[in-house]
């Protein structure tokens, strides 16, 4: 039971003295006649059960905030492991991304090196034509021709050497 403060709270009993709730929450109790310096035992079991009462809404209020101290932890070390799982995402999106800046910057390096082969393939195949032709015309031509065959050679690679 909560009451405001200055209201009377029920004390349990007919014990015969009035409770009001003070500004702190608590209970206190004005005796009805204050004729002697000592405390009746009716006064003394009114305050006892005020006391009683008191005890018992604060450790209530204990319960409830240690309830939500535990609630707050489970939810703090919750949100530590999805923060924990989203970096680790993130490194592992980094790790990802840098491999794959790897894998395209070696493709491309090999598609440089493929054109570049490609290209001495076609220049080589040129060349086995050209001394394929050599060949063919040195056997059919007579031996005071062949100065004109080395002119036909340097002919052949210039225009080869220019096609490149």
């Amino acid at each position: 039971e909560t009451s405001l403060p200055g209201s009377p709270v029920s004390s349990g009993g007919s014990s015969g003295c009035d409770v009001f709730a003070s500004d702190e929450g608590e209970a206190e109790v004005e005796p009805q006649g204050l004729s002697s310096p000592y405390v009746s035992l009716k006064e003394a079991n009114c305050s006892n059960t005020m006391a009683l009462a008191a005890l018992d809404a604060k450790n209530r209020i204990v319960e409830a905030l240690t309830l939500e101290a535990f609630e707050l932890k489970e939810e703090l070390k919750r949100e530590r492991e999805m923060r924990l799982e989203s970096e680790a995402g993130r490194e592992d999106q980094s790790f990802l991304r840098d491999q794959m800046e790897t894998i395209l910057r070696e493709k491309a390096r090999l598609a440089e090196d493929n054109a570049c082969l490609r290209r001495e393939g076609r220049t080589l195949a040129k060349q086995m034509e050209i001394l394929g032709m050599m060949q063919g015309d040195s056997a059919a031509a007579s031996k005071p021709k062949r100065e004109g065959t080395k002119e036909k050679r340097r002919a052949v690679r210039s225009k080869a050497e220019e096609k490149d």
